[in-house]
């Protein structure tokens, strides 16, 4: 399983970015095994629709779920389209992050 976590940095203690669609990176990482892939946001400096091209690239690269703090309309039709999980942001660190989501301690967006 790979969650993708919007991150302000390329590895697991890099602090998390309140924003989805404008992070500069997203971790993907595996909540089992802690390996994990940094991928520059390819979205974040685009004019419009950033939250969208940001889902479709997670996705792309196998996301089966997604933390974010919040999602914009758009965005959220297309995660839940995609029936892959979505939750609510908690931690400072993608580490922190990923901890929560290992003890179910995420809520559902």
């Amino acid at each position: 399983m790979k969650v993708a976590i919007p991150a302000n940095g390329d590895h697991l203690d890099a602090p998390t970015s309140p924003i989805f669609g404008r992070c500069d990176t997203f971790i993907l990482v595996d909540p089992h095994s802690l390996e994990f892939e940094a991928l520059a946001n390819p979205a974040r400096d685009i004019p419009g629709g950033a939250g969208v091209e940001a889902v479709q690239f997670v996705l792309q690269h196998g996301a089966e779920a997604v933390v974010a703090r919040r999602l914009g309309p758009n965005a959220f039709r297309m995660i839940t389209a995609s029936r892959i999980p979505a939750y609510v942001l908690e931690g400072a660190t993608v580490r922190e992050t990923i901890r929560a989501f290992q003890a179910n301690r995420l809520r559902r967006l």
